[in-house]
């Protein structure tokens, strides 16, 4: 049977030899390598993905049933005139964008088709707008006074439009002036006519426009000195609102109480005045939205209102932007109200924000009544944007990682392709914090083609933001993941909050962060990772033992505590002779390593306390206790005479400089993420960092220095001078070596530095 299953094999073989070379013959193109039918013009680098916004936000829109989020600036839907945008509106439940720019062009975008549907510039500056969601209809006013109705279905204005109504309600006074006292001179009109032109130019540009809530027909217009409940159906005015004549102050904004029985106004003197619509004498309530002490402080207009209604706890709640006496105060006022009652409100907090706010989007959950809103959006001075939830202490909402970006801004970016497994694995645990995590409501939308990956990939991007901020993201996902736990600030473990980041590295074997400064320090931060394991919390121990089993571990403690004090003691004692006949510095073995209690032992210690300081690490591996700790070896200095054996090796003098220090930062009590775990002082900034196995680390310097440390040992390895090294070359070769720019002699400067492992390296399994 062996015989007979040969001969099959070889009859198989032979076949497909056969067919193969059928194959081939027929088709010449198989006879050709394929890497000599590539073509190198056809190989060059795409644009896989762009991440993060090429300007800041100024104008923003939310479509509360397509779960969109719109933001003015520059955008890959081109238009024909470049011109910032004022302000943006989505058409609700539609793929349809309303965008009107500084020029008062109203451009309406097809966001299916990426492109400009319609654009129809217009005569007047438009000052406001308003959108009846459900409808075709946006209400725009003017500066002039006069109301249009632009029409979004057919991209043009309608042929309802409403008059300058201050105008005309001055105009059915004079009429009827004129009928009562037709015996008056005609100087005395004159005078009249001018006042009324004074009081046109002032008090005529359209402010706010605001539907009613519940009843369609009824718009609100508010101009700077008047405010008009019109009826759009019988295009009539319905009521007229207006402060005392002494009055000096205008209107910046108005919003309808969700019930749609009163409406508040906002003034530029930071007053709010709170109208019944059944009573137009005057408001049942005037207040300061955060008045002063100090009376005489003047006091910031009220930019912008929003009203909304809470179902879980029927109460109203009224968001106020500006208003406030006090210069330090920043962020949304909030103002709670009874649902039946006209008095003052009962509770007023503060959304805080770091600098001067600009406008603000309410996050609604329907498109026609504001009622539970899922959050709110702040815009501040600086183009950066906040998201909050409105419930109890305004939680912040994890904003999608392009508007992220903008706050703090980014200043640098690292990309980390293909990280090994394990590391991928280490950085990007999810964590019970990144499960609690709430995200900004934005469901709508799909994935574009620059955003799928077509291939798995481990990549991280590390991006370094103002104020030395360090944000790790998931970059593998078709959208990054926010990494939040892995947040790095740098300020907070430096002295010097001046300083700023020259240069990261990340170790590829255990997921070490250095990052190298401006003025030589280098902070290096570990990985940690000291979650409970599931089998220890289902672990459940009875309150009796637990507290038996806490005490019996604190006498244990207490005792190792005094164990290890009684060893400091000796080893003190130890150290005392051998320090006193030595008349070297105690600094001759090159390095510092000072520890949690501050004190100082040589980089020669013993190897106990070398390991006990490698085992306070989990991360990495730990020494042998048999094995010899490598010697620190350096180049000589440039001015010395004597050599050894043709090695340069620095003299006691170069120990002593302080050209490097390393000193063991305080442990942080941390679940999960980077905690800074040593903090090296070298000379000269910081150019590049670069690492190899778990433990060494290779730093350049700005003055033309490599120095190679072991961060697990804390020891400096090598100390490179390249312009000692080039100096001593020149003078062993009997001629002067110099670099000259236009005459000018010029230090070397290291621009690039690589490990290679120039032997056989086998990790252990």
């Amino acid at each position: 049977m062996t015989i007979f299953n040969k001969i099959s094999n070889f009859a198989h073989k032979t076949k497909d030899h056969a067919i193969a070379k059928n194959i081939i013959s027929k088709d010449k193109r198989l006879d050709q390598s394929l890497s000599n039918m590539v073509q190198p013009d056809k190989i060059h680098f795409a644009q896989m993905t762009d991440i993060g916004l090429e300007s800041k936000v100024s104008v923003m829109a939310f479509d509360s049933v397509a779960g969109l989020l719109a933001i003015g600036i520059s955008s890959t839907i081109p238009l024909p005139h470049i011109e910032p945008i004022k302000y943006m509106q989505f058409k609700i439940g539609c793929s349809l964008l309303v965008l009107i720019d500084k020029k008062n062009i109203i451009y309406t975008l097809d966001l299916k088709k990426q492109q400009i549907q319609y654009m129809l510039p217009t005569k007047g500056i438009i000052t406001s707008y308003y959108y009846g969601a459900g409808t075709d209809w946006l209400f725009i006013g003017f500066a002039d006074g006069c109301i249009d109705v632009f029409d979004l279905r057919l991209g043009q204005l309608a042929k309802y439009g409403i008059p300058d109504l201050v105008t005309s309600l001055r105009r059915m006074d004079e009429q009827q002036q004129q009928q009562q006292q037709q015996q008056q001179q005609q100087q005395q009109q004159q005078q009249q006519q001018q006042q009324q032109q004074n009081q046109r130019e002032l008090g005529n540009i359209v402010v706010a426009l605001e539907i009613h809530p519940t009843n369609l027909n009824w718009l609100l217009i508010g101009y700077e000195t008047m405010v008009f409940l019109w009826d759009i159906k019988e295009q009539m005015i319905h009521s007229t609102y207006t402060l005392a004549t002494s009055s000096e102050a205008r209107l910046s904004s108005l919003a309808w109480c969700p019930q749609g029985d009163r409406f508040m106004a906002g003034y530029d003197d930071g007053y709010l005045h709170l109208w019944q619509v059944d009573h137009e004498q005057k408001p049942v309530l005037s207040r300061q939205v955060f008045p002063s002490l100090d009376k005489s402080q003047p006091c910031e207009p009220v930019y912008k209102l929003a009203w909304y209604f809470d179902d879980s706890l029927q109460k109203n709640y009224l968001v106020v932007c500006g208003g406030s006496a006090i210069k330090d105060i920043h962020g949304l006022h909030v103002l709670e109200f009874d649902i039946n009652q006209l008095g003052d409100a009962r509770k007023q907090s503060i959304i805080p924000s770091s600098t001067d706010l600009m406008d603000f989007t309410l996050l609604c959950s329907e498109p026609y009544l504001p009622r539970n809103p899922l959050g709110i959006l702040l815009l501040d001075c600086n183009g950066a944007l906040h998201a909050h939830g409105l419930d109890h202490g305004y939680p912040s909402l994890t904003l999608p990682p392009s508007l992220a970006l903008t706050h703090p801004f980014v200043t640098n970016a690292c990309f980390i392709p293909m990280a090994t497994e394990q590391v991928y694995r280490k950085l990007t645990t999810l964590t019970d914090a990144d499960r609690q995590t709430r995200y900004m409501p934005l469901t709508g939308g799909g994935v574009g083609p620059r955003h799928i990956y077509k291939i798995p990939s481990n990549d991280i991007l590390v991006t370094i933001h103002v104020g030395e901020v360090i944000q790790f993201w998931d970059a593998s996902y078709t959208s990054l993941r926010p990494l939040s736990q892995l947040t790095i600030r740098c300020h907070d473990d430096l002295e010097d909050s001046s300083l700023y980041i020259c240069c990261v590295d990340t170790n590829a074997i255990t997921g070490t962060f250095t990052v190298g400064f401006n003025n030589g320090t280098i902070l290096v931060y570990e990985m940690v990772d000291n979650r409970p394991s599931q089998q220890e919390e289902n672990h459940q121990v009875p309150d009796d033992e637990q507290s038996e089993f806490h005490k019996t571990n604190a006498r244990f403690i207490s005792q190792c505590d005094d164990t290890i004090n009684e060893l400091a003691g000796i080893l003190d004692e130890m150290e005392q002779p051998s320090a006193e006949q030595d008349d070297a510095p105690p600094h001759t073995s090159g390095v510092n390593v000072t520890d949690d209690n501050e004190t100082s032992h040589h980089a020669t210690s013993s190897i106990d306390d070398t390991n006990t300081n490698i085992n306070t690490n989990p991360f990495l591996p730990q020494q042998n206790d048999s094995e010899p700790l490598p010697e620190v070896s350096t180049i000589e200095n440039s001015n010395d005479d004597d050599k050894n054996d043709g090695a340069h090796v620095k003299n006691t003098s170069q120990h002593q400089h302080a050209d490097s220090c390393i000193t063991t930062l305080k442990r942080q009590a941390k679940l999960f993420g980077y905690y800074p775990d040593m903090k090296i002082e070298l000379d000269g900034t910081i150019e590049s960092i670069i690492s190899t196995g778990p433990e060494i680390i290779a730093c350049t310097t700005s003055n033309g220095r490599i120095t190679i440390i072991n961060t697990t040992l804390q020891k400096v390895y090598h100390t490179i001078d390249i312009n000692g090294l080039l100096d001593r070359e020149a003078e062993k070769d009997g001629s002067q070596q110099s670099h000259t720019e236009d005459g000018v002699n010029e230090a070397p400067t290291i621009t690039c530095v690589k490990f290679i492992n120039t032997y056989a390296y086998k990790e252990s399994k």
